[in-house]
């Protein structure tokens, strides 16, 4: 339904520029402007879809691994930081803990 709605549209939209511009070289003008839109919406509708990510293989392996080893990182900060705090005596020795514990700035945050 939506494909003949476009040629209706196209249609009307060639007949008005075949009025427009007069002669010959318009009529072959509208046709290739006609058969360029055709080329390219049936290579649209005909491009595969782009492959989906593989379940396994060395990238998983690689990226599941360095996941593993920030979670690591992130869990002996916050254990450093819970001793901290539970040794804490008043406000601004946890303050001090928390500015302790913040995380560098690099490149892997």
């Amino acid at each position: 339904m939506a494909s003949n709605l476009f040629l209706v549209k196209m249609s009307d939209v060639s007949a008005a520029m075949c009025n427009a511009v007069s002669g010959i070289g318009a009529t072959r003008m509208v046709a290739a402007a006609l058969l360029s839109v055709t080329a390219i919406a049936a290579h649209a509708q005909s491009a595969p879809p782009p492959p989906p990510p593989q379940a396994g293989g060395k990238n998983f392996e690689e990226h599941k691994q360095k996941e593993l080893a920030r979670i690591s990182r992130h869990l002996q900060i916050m254990q450093t930081l819970q001793s901290c705090v539970q040794a804490a005596a008043d406000h601004s020795a946890m303050k001090a803990c928390n500015e302790a514990a913040k995380p560098e700035k690099g490149p892997e945050h």
